[in-house]
């Protein structure tokens, strides 16, 4: 079976959420069949990467009125993709191969590519465009932008055969009709997460997050300014490190200023951070998709505390602290979390508990099973799963 890949980024990088997501759809994509990987050159011309299966592909006619009419749409409305201008040149080393199956990272890519043409369409959609949309106009919802965009991309899901998304709530996105299946972002390695009891435990906690993604960043800000001086003052030797690249320069003032707290930039091995927390502070109020460093930082064993919109995705019946999970509203709840965090009595239990959970729900395995079984049930031009 020939499967085309859609995305935005090389299948190998897996140092975001994003690309984690990325990584592992890739290489259950693999198992089935030939994966011929395409991410957009809108700007260079086709060429390939050292994988001989994987490009950037150009599919863009400069200046012609389709290139003209999508960038004035992406400069007014930048969640919203239409079509390539010009068709799209595949490597010649590709032999202009038949595909079986598409699978598109999201529904941009799906619409940029017009992906429903080449075979039946799978929407992988952790993210939605009017989510993003909302995020980053939180009064937008009754805006015309916002109605066009919805109408958009309700356009683009119905020409596809199934989707994933990443958790139930964002199924009233989809159109009524469609098959779909939740599919939650898990880190791509958890073997590399070791929960060793013996390492010194540090009084700082730890958040890790991207902070150019903007609810990484807003909820950081926010958090500075409504919770971190209810905990500073119960716990004055607390310290809080902040791992993520590119944070804005007036958020990393905000951080400057603040007591205790240490924003380190990008760190590339997490292992020592995680391995010697206390615990881990998740401060996300918004955003799409699910929180995949929740997920890293349990199976770490680190117990994880952060306002109720950071666990979307895990049942709310499992976001107890026999789990190691702590949704928090208020300061004061952040602070009595971190109370009874404060002996190693009740700490290591909850850590162990934490490393438990997330062994048992997020499993690379479990990931590709349900990739294979969605993939299994649509009636594919040829067959070999």
């Amino acid at each position: 079976m020939n499967i085309l890949f859609l995305t935005w980024n090389h299948p190998a990088a897996h140092s975001m959420g994003g690309e984690q997501r990325n990584h592992l759809i890739h290489r259950a994509l693999c198992d089935l069949g030939t994966v011929y990987t395409a991410i957009p050159a809108l700007d260079r011309p086709s060429s390939l990467f050292p994988e001989p299966l994987t490009a950037r592909v150009h599919a863009e006619r400069r200046f012609s009125l389709r290139w003209l009419l999508r960038n004035a749409a992406r400069l007014l409305l930048r969640e919203m993709m239409l079509s390539h201008s010009a068709p799209p040149e595949w490597p010649p080393e590709w032999k202009s191969p038949r595909f079986d199956l598409v699978v598109a990272r999201h529904a941009t890519l799906a619409a940029y590519w017009r992906a429903w043409e080449f075979a039946p369409l799978i929407i992988d959609s952790d993210d939605f465009p009017s989510e993003l949309y909302a995020d980053r106009c939180p009064n937008g919802r009754n805006r015309l932008p916002y109605r066009l965009l919805r109408r958009w991309q309700t356009s683009i899901f119905r020409r596809c055969a199934f989707a994933w998304i990443a958790h139930e709530d964002q199924a009233a996105l989809l159109p009524p009709s469609l098959p779909h299946q939740i599919l939650e972002n898990i880190p791509f390695d958890p073997g590399s997460a070791i929960y060793d009891e013996s390492a010194a435990q540090l009084p700082y906690l730890l958040t890790v997050g991207t902070l150019s993604h903007p609810p990484n960043y807003h909820g950081l800000s926010r958090f500075l300014r409504e919770v971190w001086p209810a905990i500073h003052t119960a716990f004055p030797d607390l310290h809080w490190k902040i791992a993520g690249r590119d944070c804005p320069p007036a958020v990393a003032a905000e951080c400057a200023a603040a007591p205790n707290v240490e924003l380190l930039g990008f760190v590339p091995d997490l292992a020592s951070l995680y391995r010697n927390a206390l615990a881990c502070l998740v401060p996300v109020a918004t955003g799409s998709g699910t929180c995949i460093k929740v997920r890293e930082a349990l199976l770490w064993g680190r117990t994880c505390l952060g306002w109720p919109f950071a666990f979307r995705g895990i049942p709310a019946a499992d976001q107890t602290s026999a789990n190691g999970i702590f949704p928090c509203k208020a300061p004061d709840e952040f602070v009595s979390a971190l109370q009874s965090l404060a002996s190693s009595a009740k700490r290591l239990p909850a850590q162990r508990s934490a490393r438990a959970y997330a062994l048992a729900h997020w499993s690379p395995t479990h990931f590709s099973s349900i990739i294979r079984a969605a993939i299994a049930a649509l009636p594919l031009p040829s067959r070999h799963v």
